[in-house]
């Protein structure tokens, strides 16, 4: 009885911990995402990555930038507006999920990487 005690608490405390945002993949419609033309792709990556290749129309604002830029940036204005994020790996992306969603956004995507992008558009 008592593992079941447990087992039930730690099921519950993991449902409740979710967040609001998505985390979407090809299968889950990230292309119909993409396809949406008010939707906004976030690429979190450094200026010299985003040189060397990024996704067309991304808006390139680097994870240690995203905090300061929020109110300034009129194309996150919008707090509902679909946002797609992604960096090169997966780990800033999140990061930047974590940053949004603090911030009020509600309609996040994160696709991870750039090539999981450029794959769905």
């Amino acid at each position: 009885m008592k593992t079941f005690a447990i087992l039930f608490l730690m099921t519950l405390s993991t449902v409740s911990c979710k967040s609001n945002s998505n985390t979407t993949s090809q299968k889950d419609g990230l292309a119909q995402v993409l396809k949406k033309s008010e939707t906004l792709i976030l690429d979190v990556r450094t200026p010299e990555e985003f040189s060397t290749k990024h996704a067309p129309g991304a808006l390139n604002i680097p994870i240690t930038e995203l905090k300061e830029r929020l109110e300034t940036e009129s194309q996150l204005a919008d707090r509902d507006k679909p946002i797609v994020v992604h960096c090169a790996k997966g780990s800033r992306s999140g990061k930047a999920m974590t940053i949004l969603t603090d911030n009020g956004y509600t309609d996040l995507h994160d696709a991870k990487t750039l090539e999981e992008v450029l794959k769905n558009q």
